[in-house]
């Protein structure tokens, strides 16, 4: 926790009511937090889980949608249709880049 849950949209998905993936999204349209258990992922839960947020995140109106990505996500992030933006920067000590989500 950091002090920023309560201005945020939590986001869960579950099987068999364990959780196994998380995400949340701040009403300036970030988007953190999103994690599949290892053993969960390459099952496509964290696309649908990221289609479900940018869809949440229009139907609030939120108008940019963006987040950091670690390195090894971007092509993830790509296949959502976010790009790009920007050097990489650090975050927590590990590398980051910009991305946003394409305006349709």
């Amino acid at each position: 926790m950091d002090g920023k849950d309560a201005e945020c949209i939590h986001f869960l998905v579950c099987k068999e009511s364990i959780p196994i993936g998380t995400a949340r999204i701040k009403m300036s349209g970030k988007i953190e937090r999103v994690s599949i258990l290892k053993t969960h992922r390459r099952k496509g839960l964290g696309y649908k889980l990221m289609e479900f947020i940018i869809n949440t995140a229009k139907k609030k109106g939120l108008e940019r949608i963006y987040l950091h990505s670690q390195m090894d996500s971007i092509e993830f992030y790509k296949s959502l249709k976010f790009i790009k933006k920007g050097e990489t920067f650090q975050e927590a000590e590990i590398d980051h880049v910009l991305m946003v989500l394409e305006d349709e």
